[in-house]
């Protein structure tokens, strides 16, 4: 269970807001930025209060729960009108609300429906305008009035509602819900990673890497439930990989002049892949690292987190002083 998330998953599975290679999200922040700089170090300053401040107040409140809630019998007692069957181990940190005052609980209560309906409506808006720019646009209908396309943005936004509602029923807790998540992405993930690098890669390798793995993720989900997650993932990381790889050694590469171009915007050339790689797997351990040093200093382990917190600052160290040369990312 632990070897495949450091070995594979983080490589090889797209997952929403955390893509191999950069995605949507991080991206449209990037381009914002004053220059390179300022965008590698936006980024790193965003993972380190995404992965090191934001997950503590989760952590915390989920090992009280298990002091509160030792077993799903008492969690079933703090929902004594929800039927037993959907109650699971994930329903510990509702349980947790009840424990909260009223007048905090309205502003809990306000704040995650808040993040609830700004993430549906985003993921709807986003996947509309992928349906009328990508698709309808450029290959059913190139001179569609506007008035048209906005037609087919809501009625593409309320099929992905619908979609949705199928869907979630079958989703017996959150976890069912993110290893399917996972699964839709489980093998597109090096697809994204390797674009960067592989110009014989081409749009034909993303769609079908994308729909593969949503296809074989649907199957092995509600066909075969007898499997374990870890191994549905391998099984679609398999079937995808062979799949998109196969597509981009049939199919014709991408024009040279379009590749060049591409090449151009991303500035790929001269670039030192193994000292960006050994820069990642610094950047990554001065993460981590934080986010054990923040616990260990929560727990009272003061020479652990005495540790965890100098090595946190010697690789933050040697991060910014890249980042400060004039020369970097060249």
């Amino acid at each position: 269970m632990l070897v495949i998330p450091i070995a594979v998953q983080w490589w090889n599975v797209w997952k929403s807001g955390s893509e191999p290679g950069g995605g949507g999200y991080i991206v449209q922040r990037m381009l914002t930025a004053k220059n390179d700089s300022h965008a590698l170090g936006g980024t790193l300053f965003f993972n380190v209060l995404n992965w090191v401040v934001r997950p503590w107040p989760w952590y915390v409140v989920g090992l009280c729960s298990v002091i509160v809630y030792p077993d799903l019998a008492s969690i079933k007692a703090a929902f004594p009108k929800v039927d037993p069957s959907l109650v699971h181990g994930d329903m510990a940190y509702p349980a947790m609300l009840t424990k909260v005052p009223h007048l905090w609980l309205g502003v809990v209560a306000a704040s995650m429906m808040g993040a609830l309906f700004s993430t549906v409506a985003a993921h709807l808006n986003l996947g509309s305008a992928y349906v009328v720019n990508d698709f309808w646009k450029r290959f059913v209908r190139p001179q569609a009035k506007d008035s048209e396309l906005i037609w087919i943005g809501r009625a593409s936004m309320l099929a992905l509602l619908l979609l949705g509602c199928w869907i979630a029923p079958h989703l017996k807790s959150a976890k069912a819900a993110f290893d399917l998540m996972l699964l839709i992405g489980a093998g597109s993930g090096s697809v994204f990673l390797l674009r960067w690098f592989w110009m014989r890669i081409n749009a034909w390798t993303e769609i079908v890497g994308m729909g593969v793995s949503f296809a074989v993720a649907l199957v092995l989900q509600f066909g075969f439930p007898e499997l374990l997650p870890w191994q549905k993932l391998l099984i679609t990381i398999a079937a995808t990989s062979a799949s998109w790889l196969a597509v981009t050694f049939l199919t014709k590469p991408t024009e040279a002049v379009v590749a060049a171009r591409f090449r151009a915007a991303v500035r790929a050339e001269g670039r030192d892949v193994g000292r960006g790689v050994l820069l990642t797997a610094i950047a990554s351990f001065a993460v981590y690292d934080m986010m054990y040093a923040v616990g260990a200093w929560l727990y009272g382990w003061t020479a652990k987190a005495a540790v965890a917190t100098a090595l946190a600052i010697a690789a933050s160290g040697v991060i910014i002083l890249v980042l400060r040369k004039k020369d970097w990312p060249g």
